[in-house]
């Protein structure tokens, strides 16, 4: 199991993070209008032309804070002010840090939902994390007839009627996390990874497109960053050669941080 000290702190300037530990920063979406001004201003000309497309405000006001934020959470391991710092898509447009930021071995991902945000930080590690609010899901075996895998689905229905909502909702976020880790997103296909979906399980993944060796490349964490809220984050080795010789990152650390000057 990855170590987990799950316990949400305000985070130092400059964070130290060495090999073997993973960052998760929590952020809230919800800011006075002149702060997300401000924040815009943050964002780089391609971001500020994304966010003015945004049909509701409500929607361009969550991703102003949550990519200035990811701006500022980057900045603070690299000691760059958050606009000099630059992104490149990956091949499927997963975002990573330009060219020149390489040298850093910094990995990271953002997800939000409803209000809240966060964004996972390693080195050197692919890492994918996703969140979800949770409410609830008149038609759950449905999403889970059509986005899970037949063990996964079978194992839905097996539990009591009160804990199938967490299970669709733990499956849905261990999935999408480990498809955000490869950078492949929804278009790959949530039935890529088979993973544990019981509430009285540990989040594991079971079998990667029918092949249980390719899974021992990932590590899953799950855990609620605030009420009414699931969130996973995957951690990968590059390849299953590398996750056998790395046998060490269930060891991991994590470290939780709450950011409160957005």
């Amino acid at each position: 199991m990855i170590e987990i000290d799950h316990e949400w702190r305000l985070p130092p300037a400059q964070p130290v993070l060495p090999g073997g530990e993973l960052h998760i920063w929590r952020m809230a979406l919800e800011q006075p209008p002149d702060r997300i001004d401000a924040l815009a201003r943050l964002l780089s000309p391609d971001e500020q032309a994304r966010s003015d497309r945004f049909h509701f405000e409500r929607d361009r006001r969550r991703f102003i804070v949550s990519h200035s934020g990811l701006r500022q959470i980057l900045g603070r391991y690299l000691n760059l002010a958050s606009h000099n710092i630059r992104f490149k898509p990956g091949p499927y447009g997963k975002p990573y840090l330009a060219e020149e930021f390489s040298g850093s071995g910094l990995q990271f991902n953002l997800a939000h939902s409803d209000e809240l945000a966060l964004c996972a930080v390693t080195r050197t590690h692919e890492v994918g994390v996703d969140l979800e609010h949770v409410r609830p899901l008149p038609d759950l075996r449905q999403i889970a007839a059509r986005y899970f895998v037949t063990a996964e689905y079978q194992a839905l229905c097996s539990l009591p009627e009160h804990q199938q909502t967490r299970a669709v909702f733990n499956g849905w976020t261990r999935k999408e996390a480990c498809l955000k880790a490869t950078g492949g997103g929804l278009a790959q296909g949530l039935d890529q990874f088979q993973v544990s979906v019981r509430p009285d399980e540990p989040p594991q993944v079971l079998t990667i497109a029918d092949s249980p060796p390719a899974a021992i490349r990932w590590s899953l964490i799950s855990f609620e960053p605030a009420p009414r809220y699931i969130a996973a984050v995957a951690i990968g080795c590059l390849t299953e050669d590398d996750a056998q010789a790395n046998a060490g990152i269930d060891e991991w650390r994590m470290q939780f941080y709450s950011r409160t000057d957005n």
